[in-house]
């Protein structure tokens, strides 16, 4: 006998498919089959075009750099075949726009704060100053030059759009040249940027106050040292500060080398001349080494006169120790000559 085998129709081969949606052009989209119904199992898949890694499975793996259609197409052990096609789409936005602060111009030494705008583009914005920080704002502080600071902004996609402000300074520094004229006596100059047409105050550090003099001289009467101060207002109301400090005075000793007690108030005495000693001891022999006069004060001084009797005219030999001011300990001899 003989068997007879017969097939009915298979069921219509049909198949759910969905696309994918991207933020930013170049990410990975993921087309995918959900599911595949009918025809004679054993499915196999061909997608056109073709994306990354193997085509003959239930999904594929993109990238694109904007919209684009695929078709993906079914095939059972049957050779019944069913297609689809989907949508791989990178989402649109508007262009990047960067709106920067306008230019500036400041003192030295102000803070500024930096801001810009941004509209458009795929969001997450990444601001960028150049030298400065990032973010909107951020503080900048003037130095004593101009500058452009420069500004990128980009986007979670990665596009990106740059600006730049500039931002002037006035020019505004001052500086002391001190020169010093004598022991107390000194001379002070306001070297200042600008040139001319500042309001000037000098601070001369006893409690003297000089306006708008571009050149100071003064003399001190104590013997400290002094901080002199000069501030400087621009036209532009921008602020400079200088200052230096003085040195004190010195010690200072000086013996003559000739005196004439005639009594005339002319060069009467013999002693030590100076000012700011400390400590002082002067003593005065005659020919064979024996004291005649001594003195511990500059104010005390020899007249010519040993026991209350005048000495003869001629050289007499002193020895003095002194101590000053800036001036270390020290002994010295010498000569003077006693004339009537």
């Amino acid at each position: 006998g003989s068997v007879v085998v017969s097939t009915g129709p298979t069921p219509p081969l049909s198949l759910v498919a969905v696309g994918d949606t991207v933020l930013c052009a170049n990410e990975t989209l993921v087309l995918t089959v959900l599911s595949v119904t009918g025809g004679g199992g054993a499915y196999g898949y061909a997608w056109t075009p073709a994306g990354t890694g193997s085509s003959n499975e239930p999904t594929l793996e993109v990238s694109i750099v904007d919209d684009a259609l695929y078709t993906v197409t079914v095939t059972d052990e049957c050779g019944n075949t069913a297609d689809t096609t989907l949508s791989a789409v990178v989402l649109d936005h508007d262009p990047l726009v960067l709106t920067v602060m306008n230019d500036t111009i400041v003192c030295p030494g102000e803070e500024v704060q930096l801001w810009v705008t941004v509209e458009g583009g795929a969001g997450g914005y990444q601001i960028s100053w150049q030298g400065v920080g990032s973010g909107s704002p951020v503080t900048w502080t003037a130095g004593s030059s101009s500058t452009v600071v420069g500004v990128t902004v980009t986007d979670v996609c990665g596009i990106t759009v740059e600006g730049s402000v500039a931002l002037d300074v006035y020019p505004a520094s001052a500086q002391i040249e001190a020169t010093q004229l004598g022991d107390s006596y000194w001379s002070f100059t306001a070297e200042t940027d600008p040139a001319t047409g500042n309001d000037l105050e000098w601070d001369l550090g006893d409690g003297t106050i000089v306006l708008d003099q571009t050149t100071v001289t003064h003399t001190y009467t104590d013997v400290e040292a002094h901080w002199v101060l000069l501030y400087m207002v621009t036209p532009e109301g921008c602020v400079a500060v200088d200052s230096v400090l003085t040195e004190p005075p010195s010690a200072t000793l000086y013996f003559p080398n000739t005196f004439t007690p005639n009594g005339d108030g002319i060069n009467d005495s013999f002693g030590g001349e100076g000012r700011l000693v400390e400590e002082y001891e002067l003593l005065i022999f005659d020919r064979w080494g024996r004291i005649m006069f001594e003195s511990q004060d500059l104010s005390v001084r020899w007249d010519g006169r040993m026991d209350g009797e005048e000495v003869m005219d001629g050289v007499y030999q002193y020895r003095y120790k002194a101590k000053g001011l800036k001036m270390p300990l020290h002994q010295k001899f010498g000569h003077v000559t006693l004339l009537r």
